[in-house]
């Protein structure tokens, strides 16, 4: 069960209980007010109050049963408002004090639900109050004769029950923007904390995975060179096109990936001296697309770039920003590579204070777990021996090193946008 799932279950359930609170508060009122002589006749409300009791109880199987939540919530609250109108209605009309309840449940509906929810309570609040003043303006005769707590003739003009009507609308739609704007932040800033502590908790694994990994990777980085070396004074006194020549070229070719493997595993663990200093950013995007260009040919012409004039200077290192570029570039060049209309896009800019960088393809694109993992060492989405699954955690390092962040979104069939964000100056 996913995360909004689980928090609007967890609201649902709150709420049924408070309702059940309500209604053993509104029994109480009835039975004092009738105790009291302010209210003529009682068993309307009764009936009404019995009508919440077994809604309620429908609302709970509901919550215990995890059925169509959304739609539970959006009836309960329609329930509410219709069960408190009637109970206003034979209890004082719109001249009920109690008539407070519908701000209530449009500040409720702004904390549990999403804003358009919440606005359409406001909405609905005042048109149910709008139909009890007009049934109070027609009627005349009131259900109830009587105000229910001050106990004088319940008489009300035209006039003033047009202007109370107003005020409450006033009331209902300033409730629901206060409570929406207020509750749009809150959720914003649970929204930043919740990543921040996912990149913390990124940052604690691949730290623990680096240091791991380059103690295997230094072990290994001897022995290795020491066979690439050994393959290669071998292979040149042995006549060239031979099956021995052929194969002691694997040799070489498959040690030179393994040693670029331990390399990276090295750039990720290590702590990396870096110079920074003022860096023309877009010129460092404009350096890496040739450099990839050039080692990539025919299957880089797919690639445009867009880098604005007069981009603001950024503190880096300009090799290690080059080296995410780049690397985030031949992904992209993987994934599209083969694909009719094969497209790459390399996008600088300035927003908020940031330089950023996107590198857009058109490729299968990533699906919703694998995006998950991406920043993972040693996972890879790409086909065996095209990857080592050290790029992006390698990016990420020097990304947070840079002061700066790296964020990546895709969905499958929809392509892949990696984004690289750097402070000005």
């Amino acid at each position: 069960m996913s995360f909004e799932v689980t928090a609007l279950d967890a609201r649902l359930r709150w709420l049924v209980r408070l309702r059940w609170i309500a209604v053993a508060a509104v029994v109480a009122t009835i039975a004092a007010a009738s105790r009291l002589g302010r209210i003529g006749h009682a068993a309307p409300l009764y009936e009404w109050t019995a009508v919440l009791v077994v809604a309620n109880a429908v609302f709970e199987l509901l919550n215990r049963r995890k059925a169509a939540l959304e739609a539970s919530a959006a009836l309960q609250v329609v329930t509410d408002l219709i069960v408190l109108t009637f109970l206003m209605h034979f209890a004082g009309g719109s001249g009920n004090p109690f008539a407070f309840f519908y701000v209530f449940h449009v500040i409720i509906a702004s904390i549990l639900f999403a804003p358009r929810t919440a606005w359409l309570t406001a909405v609905l609040a005042a048109v149910l109050f709008g139909g009890l003043t007009t049934a109070d303006l027609v009627t005349g005769a009131l259900a109830c004769p009587r105000h229910p707590i001050l106990g004088q003739p319940n008489e009300v003009s035209k006039s003033f029950a047009l202007g109370r009507l107003g005020a409450f609308a006033a009331t209902v739609g300033a409730a629901a923007y206060f409570g929406t704007t207020i509750m749009s932040g809150l959720r914003a800033k649970q929204a930043e904390l919740v990543e921040s502590r996912e990149r913390l908790a990124q940052a604690e694994k691949l730290a623990a995975i680096g240091e791991l990994a380059a103690g295997i990777a230094h072990e290994l980085n001897t022995p290795l060179g020491s066979i690439l070396v050994a393959a290669e004074v071998v292979k040149e006194g042995t006549p060239g096109g031979s099956e021995g020549s052929q194969m002691l070229g694997d040799i070489v070719r498959e040690t030179k990936r393994c040693k670029e493997i331990t390399r990276a595993l090295l750039d990720l663990a290590r702590k990396r001296e870096l110079q920074l200093e003022e860096t023309d950013a877009g010129e460092v995007v404009k350096h890496a697309v040739e450099l990839v260009k050039r080692e990539s040919g025919a299957r880089a012409a797919c690639v445009e770039v867009e880098v604005p004039r007069g981009l603001p200077s950024v503190r880096a290192d300009a090799g290690a920003l080059g080296q995410v570029v780049v690397n985030v570039l031949k992904n992209a060049l993987d994934a599209v590579e083969g694909r009719d209309g094969a497209k790459v896009r390399v996008l600088a800019g300035c927003d908020m204070g940031e330089v950023t960088v996107r590198v857009e393809d058109n490729g299968p694109g990533i699906g919703k777990e694998a995006l998950k993992r991406v920043f993972e060492p040693f996972y890879t989405t790409k086909a065996p021996g095209r990857g080592t699954g050290l790029g992006l955690p390698v990016s990420y390092a020097i990304m947070r090193d840079l002061k700066g962040e790296i964020a990546i979104e895709s969905a499958e069939g929809r392509g892949t946008s990696v984004t690289l964000m750097l402070p000005i100056g």
